[in-house]
């Protein structure tokens, strides 16, 4: 894909349905090989689908950008306020948390999430975000922008895969 028609823009009511299919896809790139399709099966389209409906309907200190070609959508970001409990790790490292972001294959990485999460979170303010010990390739981003691993890991039980948050 060529990432000079690639659009960044902040998504409407009517992306719901683009949003959580996108958002599916990503994950299921992300995570090839490393979940069973249990867990597909688990996390349906209509869940996804339902997540990013809750969150355009109430945008509550969220920021959310998505990134577009041809009309479809091919990626997204989120930053959403931490959760109080931490998704129950105990209390936050930072207030804010950006939640989600992710590309389809195809589109250069770097560039794609750069503009992506420049959408979100432009000023270097304080954040965290609970990555996949796997996605090394979201992880060496998040590096070069100034996040760090905290210490803190889990297992994710909806995965059963190793979850690290990283601050900055």
């Amino acid at each position: 894909m060529n990432e000079k028609l690639l659009t960044i823009r902040p998504p409407g009511p009517a992306d719901a349905v683009g949003l959580g299919l996108a958002w599916r896809a990503i994950l299921r790139e992300q995570l090839s090989g490393a979940v069973d399709e249990a867990y597909w099966e688990s996390f349906t389209e209509e869940d996804s689908i339902e997540f990013w409906h809750k969150r355009l309907a109430d945008r509550g200190g969220r920021r959310i950008a998505v990134a577009t070609q041809s009309h479809r959508i091919v990626g997204l970001a989120l930053l959403e306020p931490a959760p109080g409990d931490d998704h129950g790790y105990g209390q936050p490292a930072r207030n804010v948390e950006l939640r989600a972001i992710g590309v389809l294959s195809g589109l250069t990485i770097d560039t794609a999430l750069s503009r992506l999460y420049d959408y979100v979170l432009p000023d270097p303010v304080p954040a965290q975000c609970w990555v996949y010990r796997i996605n090394m390739s979201l992880r060496r981003f998040l590096r070069t922008r100034g996040f760090g691993l905290d210490g803190l890991s889990a297992i994710d039980e909806a995965t059963g895969l190793e979850i690290s948050r990283m601050v900055r």
